[in-house]
């Protein structure tokens, strides 16, 4: 998880590069938009029921899971174009898929 959590953070700092990347890439990829909070969803602060261990982890997952959902978002559902843009191996990326159940 921490190579998809870096890799993600490396794309918001340089989503210019990331957008050259795409263009270059071809048309049949979008360019990456900010990852947003479902509407139905209001965004808050952490759990503080939870120790601080497990409220990291619960944003870690909740931000990859929208980070995957994104990602192939961006590309139509296309998952080696996915995993290109985040940057990971094709397969790690249909694990996320599995784990947070996209499929």
């Amino acid at each position: 998880m921490g190579n998809l959590t870096s890799a993600a953070y490396r794309a918001i700092d340089e989503d210019e590069t990331i957008l050259n990347e795409i263009v270059a890439g071809g048309p049949d990829l979008a360019p990456p938009t900010p990852l947003q909070a479902s509407t139905t969803e209001p965004i808050s602060g952490p759990d503080l029921a939870k120790s601080l261990p497990e409220a990291r982890e619960a944003w870690n997952a909740d931000f990859e899971r929208r980070y995957v959902v994104s990602a192939l978002e961006q590309t139509r559902g296309n998952v080696a174009a996915a995993a290109r843009l985040a940057r990971v191996d094709r397969r790690y990326f249909h694990r996320l898929i599995e784990r947070h159940r996209l499929r």
